[in-house]
Protein backbone atom coordinates (compact mmCIF):
# COMPACT_ATOMS: atom_id res chain seq x y z
CA UNK A 1 0.00 0.00 0.00
CA UNK A 2 0.97 3.83 -0.88
CA UNK A 3 1.22 6.46 1.14
CA UNK A 4 -1.62 7.85 -0.64
CA UNK A 5 -3.45 4.78 -0.30
CA UNK A 6 -2.59 4.77 3.39
CA UNK A 7 -3.68 8.79 4.01
CA UNK A 8 -7.06 7.78 2.13
CA UNK A 9 -7.82 4.84 4.15
CA UNK A 10 -8.07 6.86 7.39
CA UNK A 11 -11.33 8.96 6.77
CA UNK A 12 -11.46 10.37 3.20
CA UNK A 13 -14.32 10.65 1.61
CA UNK A 14 -14.75 8.57 -1.53
CA UNK A 15 -15.13 9.60 -5.01
CA UNK A 16 -19.09 9.68 -5.28
CA UNK A 17 -19.34 12.00 -2.43
CA UNK A 18 -16.50 14.58 -3.48
CA UNK A 19 -18.15 14.41 -6.91
CA UNK A 20 -21.39 15.15 -5.40
CA UNK A 21 -19.73 18.42 -3.46
CA UNK A 22 -18.38 20.01 -5.99
CA UNK A 23 -21.69 19.42 -8.02
CA UNK A 24 -23.90 20.95 -5.16
CA UNK A 25 -25.77 18.15 -4.43
CA UNK A 26 -24.66 17.35 -0.78
CA UNK A 27 -27.10 18.47 2.15
CA UNK A 28 -25.70 21.11 3.88
CA UNK A 29 -23.89 19.07 6.68
CA UNK A 30 -22.38 16.76 4.55
CA UNK A 31 -20.50 20.26 3.00
CA UNK A 32 -19.52 21.36 6.07
CA UNK A 33 -18.30 17.69 6.79
CA UNK A 34 -16.51 17.27 3.51
CA UNK A 35 -14.96 20.84 3.72
CA UNK A 36 -13.35 20.18 7.45
CA UNK A 37 -12.03 17.12 6.35
CA UNK A 38 -10.69 18.68 3.25
CA UNK A 39 -9.08 21.20 5.41
CA UNK A 40 -6.81 18.79 7.20
CA UNK A 41 -5.96 16.58 4.35
CA UNK A 42 -4.17 17.06 1.21
CA UNK A 43 -5.05 14.94 -0.62
CA UNK A 44 -8.92 15.66 -0.48
CA UNK A 45 -7.83 19.13 -1.10
CA UNK A 46 -6.26 18.17 -4.23
CA UNK A 47 -9.27 16.03 -5.68
CA UNK A 48 -11.23 18.96 -5.19
CA UNK A 49 -8.65 21.43 -6.60
CA UNK A 50 -8.80 19.26 -9.90
CA UNK A 51 -12.02 18.64 -9.64
CA UNK A 52 -13.16 22.64 -10.30
CA UNK A 53 -10.41 22.59 -12.36
CA UNK A 54 -12.03 19.87 -14.60
CA UNK A 55 -15.37 21.75 -14.34
CA UNK A 56 -13.93 25.20 -15.16
CA UNK A 57 -11.98 23.48 -18.47
CA UNK A 58 -15.48 21.78 -19.29
CA UNK A 59 -17.54 25.11 -19.54
CA UNK A 60 -14.87 26.80 -21.62
CA UNK A 61 -14.75 23.66 -23.47
CA UNK A 62 -11.10 23.45 -23.80
CA UNK A 63 -10.99 19.73 -21.60
CA UNK A 64 -8.92 17.49 -23.29
CA UNK A 65 -9.72 14.15 -24.64
CA UNK A 66 -10.47 11.51 -21.82
CA UNK A 67 -8.66 7.97 -21.86
CA UNK A 68 -10.31 4.93 -21.97
CA UNK A 69 -9.58 4.15 -18.35
CA UNK A 70 -10.74 7.63 -16.91
CA UNK A 71 -13.97 7.16 -18.66
CA UNK A 72 -14.52 3.63 -17.44
CA UNK A 73 -13.67 4.75 -13.98
CA UNK A 74 -15.95 7.44 -14.03
CA UNK A 75 -18.94 5.33 -15.43
CA UNK A 76 -17.95 3.13 -12.50
CA UNK A 77 -18.29 6.01 -9.68
CA UNK A 78 -21.56 7.02 -11.54
CA UNK A 79 -22.94 3.09 -10.62
CA UNK A 80 -21.65 2.87 -6.96
CA UNK A 81 -24.18 5.43 -5.91
CA UNK A 82 -27.13 3.97 -7.56
CA UNK A 83 -25.99 0.70 -6.10
CA UNK A 84 -25.46 2.18 -2.52
CA UNK A 85 -29.03 3.59 -2.84
CA UNK A 86 -30.54 -0.22 -3.86
CA UNK A 87 -28.19 -2.02 -1.38
CA UNK A 88 -29.56 0.56 1.82
CA UNK A 89 -33.36 -0.27 0.44
CA UNK A 90 -32.51 -3.69 0.13
CA UNK A 91 -31.57 -3.40 4.24
CA UNK A 92 -34.83 -1.88 5.12
CA UNK A 93 -36.87 -4.80 2.83
CA UNK A 94 -35.13 -7.21 5.43
CA UNK A 95 -35.72 -5.08 8.32
CA UNK A 96 -39.32 -5.07 7.52
CA UNK A 97 -40.02 -8.42 6.56
CA UNK A 98 -38.18 -10.14 10.26
CA UNK A 99 -39.92 -7.71 12.19
CA UNK A 100 -43.23 -8.94 10.66
CA UNK A 101 -42.29 -12.34 10.75
CA UNK A 102 -41.57 -11.91 14.23
CA UNK A 103 -45.67 -11.19 14.95
CA UNK A 104 -46.62 -13.75 11.96
CA UNK A 105 -44.75 -16.99 13.26
CA UNK A 106 -44.97 -17.05 17.31
CA UNK A 107 -42.81 -19.71 17.37
CA UNK A 108 -39.29 -17.70 16.18
CA UNK A 109 -40.96 -14.48 17.87
CA UNK A 110 -37.13 -13.44 19.46
CA UNK A 111 -34.87 -14.97 17.26
CA UNK A 112 -36.85 -12.48 14.41
CA UNK A 113 -36.69 -9.72 16.29
CA UNK A 114 -32.97 -10.09 17.17
CA UNK A 115 -32.66 -10.62 13.06
CA UNK A 116 -34.74 -7.26 12.39
CA UNK A 117 -32.60 -5.33 15.06
CA UNK A 118 -29.71 -6.98 13.71
CA UNK A 119 -30.50 -5.72 10.05
CA UNK A 120 -32.15 -2.07 11.38
CA UNK A 121 -28.39 -1.22 12.68
CA UNK A 122 -27.06 -2.50 9.20
CA UNK A 123 -29.76 -0.09 7.23
CA UNK A 124 -29.30 2.78 9.26
CA UNK A 125 -24.91 2.56 9.38
CA UNK A 126 -25.52 2.44 5.52
CA UNK A 127 -26.40 5.56 5.82
CA UNK A 128 -24.96 8.41 4.25
CA UNK A 129 -25.83 10.70 6.96
CA UNK A 130 -24.27 8.25 9.85
CA UNK A 131 -21.32 8.06 7.65
CA UNK A 132 -20.80 12.11 7.35
CA UNK A 133 -21.93 12.48 10.99
CA UNK A 134 -19.02 10.09 12.09
CA UNK A 135 -16.54 11.98 9.73
CA UNK A 136 -17.37 15.38 11.26
CA UNK A 137 -17.07 13.87 15.04
CA UNK A 138 -13.79 12.23 14.20
CA UNK A 139 -13.01 15.79 12.53
CA UNK A 140 -13.88 17.70 15.75
CA UNK A 141 -12.36 15.04 18.12
CA UNK A 142 -9.15 15.16 15.97
CA UNK A 143 -9.03 19.36 16.09
CA UNK A 144 -9.83 19.05 19.99
CA UNK A 145 -7.09 17.32 20.91
CA UNK A 146 -4.29 18.87 22.58
CA UNK A 147 -1.00 19.08 20.73
CA UNK A 148 0.34 17.08 23.29
CA UNK A 149 -1.47 14.20 23.13
CA UNK A 150 -1.08 14.44 19.12
CA UNK A 151 2.41 14.10 19.11
CA UNK A 152 2.90 11.53 22.05
CA UNK A 153 1.24 9.31 19.46
CA UNK A 154 3.64 9.80 16.62
CA UNK A 155 6.77 8.97 18.20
Amino acid sequence: MTKIEQVKAVGCPDEATLTAYLSGALKEAQVRAVEEHAATCHLCLENIRAGHLSDKLYGEKALPESSDRSIRKAKGIAKMKSNRVIQRNLWLVATISAFSLSFTVPKYFAQFLVAALILGLKWVSESESVRTLIIAMDAKRRHEQPKEETSKWRR
